[in-house]
C-alpha cells in the first residue's frame, strides 16, 4: 500500500511540474472575445439628482374649484440634506405638511414628517419621526403618542412620491413600500401604465410617467403623473370614487 501513497505523490508532483513548465514557456495571447464580454463591467445605472424646484398647482376638491390651491418646495439645505413641503388651501379646507429627509446613494432617508389639516371646525395636527438606529418611528397623531417598528424603505406621504419618481426613473414598472400615516404602516403600490405627453389647462404639455395605485377599496381609483424630466414633481393627480375625491394639475413650475 506505501508504494501506491507514494506514486500518487510522485505523480502530482510531476504533473504539477509539466503544468508549471509549460504555463512559463507558452506565448501570451489575447483574449477572445467571449473572454472579454465575460470580463466586461456593465456601467451602473446613472442615479437620480434631486434639484430644488418650486410647483404651483390648481385644484379640485369638496365640490370646490380653484386655480391658486396648492404649491410644493423641494430646497437643499446643504450636504445630502433636503428640505420637502407642500400646502394647500381652500376656502374652509387647508393641508400644510413638510418633510425632512437625506438623499444617500441615490435613495431618500427620511428624518421627520409634519402635517396640519385644518377645516371650518377642527385642526388635525400628526408628526413622524424616524430613527433609523433603534428601527422605530416615532408618532404624533391627535395627541396620541406612540411607536411603530421601521420597516425597510418606509416612507411618509411627500417622501414617497420622491421614492416612486426614482424607481421609475431607473426602469420599474411596478414600486411597492411601507407608506406611513397618522399611526399606521401599510403597502402602497403602483403600477406603471405608459409615459404618455399630457396636455395641462394652464402650463402646456409634459413627457410623463403614469401611475396607478393598486390595492384600492373597489370603485375607487387613483392616477399620478410624474415629470419624466425630474420624477419626483408631480404634473397631475387625480382620485376618484371614495369620499376624498380631488384633482391637483400643475400650472406653473420653477426649477431652481
Amino acid at each position: 500500500m506505501m508504494w501506491l501513497v507514494k506514486s500518487i505523490c510522485w505523480l502530482v508532483i510531476l504533473l504539477n511540474s509539466q503544468w508549471v513548465s509549460a504555463e512559463t514557456n507558452a506565448i501570451p495571447t489575447q483574449p477572445t472575445a467571449i473572454e472579454q464580454q465575460a470580463t466586461k463591467v456593465e456601467p451602473e445605472p446613472p442615479r437620480l439628482e434631486l434639484v430644488p424646484f418650486t410647483a404651483w398647482y390648481r385644484g379640485e376638491a369638496l365640490g370646490m374649484a380653484k386655480k391658486q390651491f396648492a404649491i410644493q418646495r423641494l430646497n437643499h439645505r446643504g450636504d445630502q440634506r433636503y428640505h420637502f413641503e407642500s400646502e394647500a388651501k381652500a376656502l374652509v379646507y387647508s393641508v400644510e405638511e413638510s418633510a425632512d429627509f437625506f438623499w444617500r446613494n441615490g435613495s431618500v432617508v427620511p428624518q421627520q414628517y409634519w402635517n396640519e389639516t385644518q377645516t371650518l371646525f377642527k385642526v388635525r395636527r400628526s408628526a413622524l419621526t424616524f430613527d433609523h438606529h433603534a428601527k422605530q418611528i416615532f408618532f404624533n397623531y391627535k395627541g396620541k403618542t406612540g411607536t411603530l417598528p421601521l420597516e425597510l424603505g418606509a416612507k411618509d406621504p411627500l417622501t414617497s412620491f420622491i421614492a416612486l419618481g426614482k424607481q421609475v426613473d431607473v426602469g420599474a414598472t411596478s414600486v411597492e413600500f411601507p407608506f406611513v400615516k397618522g399611526t399606521k404602516s401599510k403597502t402602497r403600490r403602483f403600477k406603471l401604465v405608459g409615459t404618455p405627453r399630457i396636455d395641462t389647462e394652464y402650463a402646456g404639455q409634459f413627457d410623463t410617467y403614469h401611475l396607478v395605485m393598486e390595492d384600492l377599496d373597489p370603485g375607487q381609483t387613483t392616477d399620478l403623473w410624474l415629470l419624466k424630466d425630474h420624477p419626483y414633481v408631480m404634473v397631475r393627480i387625480d382620485q376618484r370614487g371614495g369620499d376624498d375625491d380631488f384633482l391637483l394639475e400643475l400650472t406653473d413650475l420653477q426649477i431652481n
